[in-house]
C-alpha cells in the first residue's frame, strides 16, 4: 500500500473514531474501499489507523446498532478480517489484554446472533428487504472469530497460562459463547439441509454461502464433534460431496470431523449405502 494510501487510510480512520454521530458510518463505507484492493498489509498492521478503526468498531458493537448502521459496521468488521486474514486487527497489540479480548467475545457473540436471525430469512421465496446483500462476509468474520475463540481460550492447563497468549476472559463469558454458537450452529445445519433439497441448480452467490456454511460447521464440529450427531447425519453425505467437488473452497482440516463420524457403524453403514467410501477419506480430503 502505497504512503499516501497509508496517510489517507490514517485520516479516515481518525476521523470515524472521533465522529459520535450517525455520520461516522459513511466513513465505514469509504474505509471499506480503501482495504478493499490491498490484500497483503504487513507492512503497515502495526500503523495507528488499525487501532484506530478496531476501537472506532469496538464502540459501534458497544451501542444499540439497527437496520443499515448494523450492516455496516459488520461490513466494516468483515472487510478487516478479508484484509488481515484472520482478526488479529482486534488484537492489534502484541498480546491479548482485557479490553481486546472482550471485544472478540462480544463481536463473536453478535455476529453469531446475526446468523442466526438472518439465515433462515435467506431461504424465502424472496428475502426481506433488510437482509445485508454483503450477508457473506459476515459469514467470513464468523469462521475467524470462531477460530480465534477455539485457539486461545482458557483450557485450564497450568502450562499453556503461562506459556501461550490467551484471551483474557471468564468462565461466564467462555460458557455464554459457546451457548450462542451452539445456538446458531443449529440453524447453520438447518440452512445445508434445505439446500441439499433443492432440485434447482442454486445461484452462485447462495453456492457461496453454502461454503461459508459448511466452513464454520467444520470449525465448529473439529471442536465439538460430539454435538449435534443425528442432525449432522442427515447431511454429512452432502456435505462430503459439496467440499469433494469444490475442494478449493476448503483450505480447512476436515479430517477429524469427517473421521468422528466412521466411529460410529451406523453412520458408516448409512454413508457406504450412500456410495460415500469411507477407506479413502483421508486421500478425498487431503
Amino acid at each position: 500500500m502505497p504512503s499516501n494510501d497509508v496517510e489517507f487510510l490514517n485520516q479516515l480512520c481518525q476521523q470515524l473514531y472521533d465522529d459520535k454521530t450517525w455520520e461516522r458510518f459513511r466513513f465505514c463505507k469509504l474505509i471499506r474501499l480503501c482495504l478493499s484492493g490491498h490484500k497483503n498489509i504487513d507492512a503497515i498492521k502495526n500503523d495507528a489507523w488499525a487501532k484506530l478503526l478496531r476501537d472506532a468498531v469496538n464502540e459501534m458493537f458497544c451501542s444499540r446498532l439497527f437496520g443499515e448502521f448494523r450492516d455496516e459496521a459488520f461490513n466494516l468488521a468483515g472487510q478487516m478480517t478479508l484484509t488481515f486474514g484472520n482478526v488479529d486487527w482486534i488484537k492489534c497489540e502484541a498480546t491479548w489484554n482485557q479490553n481486546n479480548s472482550e471485544f472478540l467475545i462480544l463481536l463473536l457473540q453478535l455476529v453469531s446472533i446475526e446468523v442466526r436471525v438472518v439465515l433462515p430469512r435467506l431461504l424465502e421465496e424472496k428475502p426481506p428487504h433488510w437482509v445485508n446483500p454483503e450477508f457473506g462476509s459476515t459469514f467470513i468474520l464468523m469462521e475467524k472469530l470462531l477460530l480465534a475463540f477455539i485457539n486461545n481460550v482458557n483450557n485450564d492447563d497450568e502450562i499453556a497460562l503461562k506459556t501461550q497468549d490467551l484471551l483474557k476472559i471468564n468462565a461466564a463469558q467462555i460458557i455464554r459463547t459457546i451457548e450462542e454458537v451452539r445456538s446458531t450452529m443449529i440453524e447453520v445445519v438447518a440452512f445445508i439441509k434445505a439446500i441439499s433439497l433443492k432440485t434447482d441448480p442454486l445461484p452462485e452467490n447462495f453456492q457461496n454461502l453454502l461454503y461459508a456454511a459448511i466452513r464454520i460447521l467444520c470449525v465448529y464440529m473439529a471442536e465439538e464433534p460430539e454435538r449435534m450427531n443425528p442432525e449432522i447425519c442427515e447431511v454429512l453425505k452432502f456435505i462430503l460431496n459439496t467440499m469433494k467437488n469444490s475442494g478449493h473452497m476448503f483450505h480447512i482440516n476436515v479430517i477429524p470431523i469427517v473421521k468422528f463420524f466412521y466411529c460410529d457403524d451406523e453412520t458408516m453403514e448409512h454413508l457406504q449405502r450412500g456410495g460415500i467410501n469411507y477407506d479413502t477419506i483421508e486421500e478425498d480430503f487431503s
